[in-house]
């Protein structure tokens, strides 16, 4: 029944490879920007604008005007999880909608996904242990990761199915492994 379902959902919206690829890069273009944000939080030294996590205030979610613009920006830098995760959704939804299914974009797309939630709690580590450079350089190294992954669903939407080509020398590969 379920696979019926599924067959008559992905029937009545169909997913082009076009729309799949603008959502992927809409995913890639929030990613990025919720690191600038996170840059502008960190430059304003707006990081503990929210003394909490995941609250703002120990008795409220949102900023208050005693917190001034440091609580804006890093309540904004918050809230923009929520629609990057949006998008992040909407992405893996495309691609279980999208026919012929392609093997191996739904893996990065819920990699993609699960980015978000485990970005947010890393950050909330930062807040709690008061901006720790190990946990905020953490949290920005996990953010690279998260965008490396939805460029590489980007990428392998146009990509054809097949036997993975190296496209970079052996030894450069090695390199960035290292």
């Amino acid at each position: 029944m379920r696979r019926i379902y599924a067959v008559t959902l992905s029937a009545r919206f169909p997913v082009s490879a076009a729309l799949l690829r603008r959502l992927a890069l809409a995913s890639i273009v929030a990613n990025v920007g919720i690191v600038a944000t996170g840059g502008l939080v960190r430059l304003t030294a707006s990081g503990l604008g929210c003394p909490t996590w995941p609250r703002c205030t120990d008795e409220s979610y949102v900023n208050t005007p005693e917190m001034g613009i440091h609580g804006l920006i890093e309540f904004g830098n918050r809230l923009l999880t929520f629609g990057v995760g949006a998008i992040a959704l909407a992405v893996v939804v495309a691609v279980l909608l999208h026919r012929p299914r392609r093997p191996g974009l739904l893996p990065l797309a819920v990699g993609v996904l699960a980015g978000i939630p485990a970005q947010a709690v890393i950050g909330g580590i930062t807040v709690l242990t008061d901006l720790n450079p190990w946990v905020v350089g953490l949290h920005f190294l996990a953010s690279m990761v998260v965008i490396a992954v939805a460029y590489a669903l980007w990428r392998r939407i146009i990509d054809p199915d097949g036997p993975v080509v190296p496209m970079v020398p052996g030894p450069l590969r090695t390199l960035a492994r290292l």
